[in-house]
């Protein structure tokens, strides 16, 4: 019985383009891998450089309470509790110090 198996010779001229994919697809595969961790490990420090202003204040009435959620770049979001304990979501421009949207929490009865 024969051996199809083509251990320690060269690759024939027909599995030259198939070898050539096969290594092409690897090395694509690893640089992928890196490039996603880089960007994964860079990512917020990059926004937050983009953003490039001089943050501003943001007045709330004494007593109320207020809690980051997220920050995105120059936008900040917050969960801000009054001290009437009236709840709002509200995202803010911290270049500006204005804010941008505001949502009202309400409970129903």
């Amino acid at each position: 019985m024969a051996s199809n198996t083509n251990s320690g010779q060269k690759p024939n001229a027909a599995h030259k383009p198939l070898l050539f994919l096969v290594i092409a697809m690897g090395l694509m595969l690893v640089g992928g891998t890196v490039l996603l961790v880089g960007k994964l490990v860079s990512g917020p420090q990059e926004k937050a450089a983009k953003s490039g202003c001089e943050p501003q204040q943001y007045a709330l009435p004494a007593g109320t309470n207020a809690q980051i959620l997220a920050i995105d770049g120059a936008q900040v979001t917050m969960m801000v509790t009054t001290p009437d304990n009236a709840r709002s979501i509200r995202t803010i421009d911290s270049c500006s110090g204005k804010s941008l949207r505001e949502l009202q929490l309400v409970v129903e009865p």
